[in-house]
């Protein structure tokens, strides 16, 4: 009988990574992470945790939407290319892949949360997060790991 697990990605593997720089992200707003090569290693699945780095007013609905931006056939823009820079505007929702709820009652705390088994596309990509905490958020603390199914 076949038995299905889940192994390291050949990319990053199960070594969490940055997916943006370091930057701080106001609230309502929206911004692309680094580039993400999956190219080669062709990995399947990904989770992405955050850490707010920073108090946030979690007045409802409190959370942060997350996307993926593909690279289109042009060799240069990915997605819609609307988020070069930060701007007030979250991404189409046909690029959406979830959100990252604060989980949290009491206004002005930390918080952190974990996106799981997120689908990665087979070529270079980039994460957009929109930022919808009530307060700053810190992109340097958004950071994924890769990994695949095996079958044997």
């Amino acid at each position: 009988m076949a038995r299905t697990k889940l192994i390291a990605g050949r990319g990053v593997g199960l070594t969490w990574t940055a997916a943006f720089a370091a930057a701080t992200l106001a609230n309502a707003n929206s911004i692309a992470g680094n580039v993400i090569d999956n190219s080669v290693a062709l990995d399947v699945f990904c989770d992405l945790s955050l850490f707010s780095g920073s108090n946030v007013n979690t007045a409802s609905p409190a959370y942060c939407s997350l996307y993926i931006y593909p690279l289109n056939q042009d060799g240069t823009t990915y997605g819609d290319g609307r988020f070069g820079t930060a701007t007030g505007l979250p991404a189409p929702t046909s690029y959406w892949i979830g959100n990252l709820g604060t989980g949290r009652e009491a206004p002005n705390t930390n918080w952190s949360a974990v996106l799981r088994k997120v689908i990665m596309p087979p070529d270079k990509f980039k994460f957009v997060v929109w930022n919808f905490t009530g307060g700053t958020l810190a992109t340097g603390n958004i950071y994924y790991r890769t990994y695949n199914r095996s079958v044997a």
